[in-house]
């Protein structure tokens, strides 16, 4: 132990080898053990060996002073040093895994197995953070069970039940109360530890609170089945609730209507007031329209200023007609604006659905209120009218602008208007979307959403399409050509559904930019999130073909839908467009900036750009900077220009 044979300690004072640091602790014990014959409590403590390192040891003193035969102290040396060194590397091991446990920005917890109820004997400080109370709190009061939301409080006891019975590991989502009665979500993953003998021991488990990752999944969810402008049902859920709705019909006694609004001179407010003060009366719009109507009515906006309405349970036609005279009363007060005050009317159609007489479906109801709704509009302001068959003649009006459009290329009426991408970082424009309008000889300049819908239906979009790739991409080589810069300017141009179901749509991307001579990089590619997710394997496929040729793609209305998120590694993307109806709210609203930063980090974790549309205010460009987003377009910078207007912005 010592290092020195037993004869040379013989005679010698055993103080002497005692480590100078535990000299002081060692010569108080012995003065005590002097004082007291009998056996003492062991004494730990250093000793100095022959080569001069020391041990650690355990002596058990023995007073046996009043033997009379051996007269002294009788101390058992052990040897403490490996145990000590063993001792000392689990402390600091657990030093080392309680300091990583309590940083991580988790739960951890250890409970007991027993007989009885499970023993709580450990939980990480982050449950203050979390919920609100100590480790004390939630290990002394076994609070988690107390915690679980109502609502989540059978299936995770049911889950947990079969994770103690060793039938399937524990793996759950769910919601806890916290002290100050807020509703936290979490995400628990446990497992069961057992002891050599194989029974069970502890249960260990992290609990992670997801409180946002949900918030912002409700919020994609909600805005995948809702106007993000207006927080009405929109088209794809308006349609469902009709479907239903008809089919409730065949079984029950009870009508249905369908009603389609479209406010009057719309446009006028926007080309007059600007898109904010649109997009203002239609929110007001939407607010007045729901108050109009009971609660079990579902009221939606389907796009642009085109409302519609589903109402269920009705006895005749005339609660219809009511409802659609309520409606244009409600909206005869003037809307306030900003400064401004704005008279509002609008046109409505009603569908009313006799299943006796017409065995009507939904698209039939929707065509017929859509019928309706433009015979309103041709009678005057702030009418309604109900479909009738003689209303066919809406047919024919379509046909004629049907044939409009399938003349109007050949009458050079179709025209792009360019609108410029600016470069966040330096500020100079870098490239320009392709917007298509129509100088329709009669009807004046109409915007995309007055015609392609129908050239949509009638597969006109694929000639319009490929015209507008044509123009695009030749007017990009003529200003690269013109105003050489690094990287040149590119331009973008908007697919469609139709396009990118098109089987010669590369063999078109391909030939245009061979005739233009514009570089494939030269050319960027836009399809909404919608589009994409329609046939989301032919679409991959189709764009990884045409980005294999050089161009790039672009999601658009990023954020709008939800299905996205989980398929977006799968596209051959390069950027994502920030929808304006985010970009519009974030000088006002938190959650507007939170969903916009999420959108930039996500496209910048996939190694992607983020493209911010619908920038109106030096506020919003300033945020979207703070943010990290790499483009940003809108009418901050330039509303859509004919090319002469670019040019000259070009040589400025």
């Amino acid at each position: 132990m010592l290092g020195y044979p037993p004869d040379v300690l013989l005679g010698t004072v055993g103080f002497d080898y005692v480590h100078t640091e535990d000299a002081a602790f060692v010569a108080e014990s012995f003065a005590q053990i002097l004082k007291r014959p009998g056996v003492h409590a062991p004494l730990q403590f250093r000793v100095r060996t022959k080569d001069g390192s020391s041990r650690h040891v355990e002596a058990i003193p023995n007073n046996r002073l009043d033997d009379p035969i051996l007269r002294g102290v009788v101390l058992t040396f052990r040897d403490l040093s490996d145990r000590v060194r063993v001792e000392e590397a689990l402390r600091e091991a657990e030093e080392r895994y309680r300091t990583l446990v309590e940083q991580i920005p988790a739960v951890t917890y250890i409970d007991k197995v027993t007989d009885g109820p499970d023993e709580p004997i450990y939980t990480s400080p982050q449950i203050e953070e979390m919920l609100g109370y100590t480790s004390e709190e939630w290990l002394r009061g076994r609070l988690w069970s107390q915690c679980l939301h109502p609502d989540d409080r059978e299936r995770v006891l049911a889950a947990d039940e079969r994770f103690e019975n060793g039938r399937e590991s524990f793996s759950e989502e769910y919601r806890l109360i916290a002290k100050d009665g807020s509703v936290v979500w979490v995400r628990e993953e446990a497992v069961e530890t057992r002891d050599y003998a194989g029974e069970p021991q502890y249960w260990q488990g992290v609990i992670f609170d997801i409180t946002e990752r949900k918030n912002l999944e409700e919020e994609l969810q909600h805005r995948a089945l809702h106007d993000t402008l207006t927080g009405l049902p929109n088209r794809a859920l308006f349609s469902d609730r009709l479907r239903h709705a008809v089919d409730r019909t065949r079984r029950e006694t009870g009508k249905i209507a369908v009603l389609l609004m479209d406010l009057d001179d719309f446009k006028l407010v926007n080309d007059s007031l600007g898109h904010r003060a649109g997009d203002e009366l239609l929110v007001d719009v939407g607010g007045r329209l729901l108050a109009s109507l009971r609660t079990a009515d579902t009221a939606a906006r389907l796009g642009g200023d085109e409302f519609a309405v589903l109402l269920e349970n009705l006895a005749d036609v005339g609660e219809a007609e009511r409802v659609a005279e309520r409606i244009l009363d409600t909206l005869r007060p003037p809307f306030a604006l900003g400064e401004r005050e704005t008279l509002v009317t609008a046109s409505i159609g009603i569908a009313f659905d006799d299943t006796t007489a017409t065995n009507q479906g939904p698209e039939e109801l929707m065509r017929d209120a859509d019928v309706a709704m433009y015979r309103a509009k041709r009678s005057g302001k702030a009418r309604y009218a109900l479909f009738e068959e003689s209303m066919s003649a809406k047919v024919m009006e379509r046909l004629e602008l049907i044939d409009d459009l399938l003349r109007a290329l050949a009458r050079e009426e179709l025209a792009l208007r360019y609108q410029p991408k600016v470069s966040l970082a330096t500020g100079r424009i870098v490239g320009f979307e392709a917007l298509l309008r129509w100088e329709h000889p009669e009807r004046g300049l109409l915007l995309p959403e007055g015609f392609v819908p129908l050239a949509e239906e009638t597969d006109l979009i694929v000639p319009i399409g490929r015209w507008v790739l044509r123009e695009a991409c030749h007017q990009a080589r003529a200003w690269q050509q013109r105003y050489p810069c690094d990287p040149p300017l590119v331009v973008c141009v908007n697919l469609s559904a139709k396009q990118l179901r098109d089987p010669a749509l590369f063999r078109d991307v391909h030939q245009v930019i061979r005739e233009s001579g514009l570089e494939p990089s030269g050319l960027d590619l836009e399809i909404t999130e919608s589009v994409a997710m329609e046939d989301a394997s032919a679409t991959a496929a189709t764009l990884e073909e045409l980005h294999a040729l050089g161009v790039r793609v672009i999601i658009d209305d990023f954020g709008t839908g939800y299905s996205s998120l989980s398929r977006l590694e799968s596209f051959p993307v390069d950027y994502i467009k920030v929808d304006r109806s985010f970009v519009s709210r974030l000088e006002e609203e938190t959650g507007a900036r939170v969903l916009v930063k999420a959108m930039i980090d996500l496209a910048h974790a996939l190694g992607l750009e983020a493209i911010a549309e619908g920038v109106e205010t030096a506020g919003q460009l300033e945020r979207l900077r703070e943010m990290g987003c790499d483009l940003a377009q809108g009418y901050y910078f330039s509303r859509p220009q004919p090319r002469e207007v670019i040019q000259v912005l070009l040589e400025e």
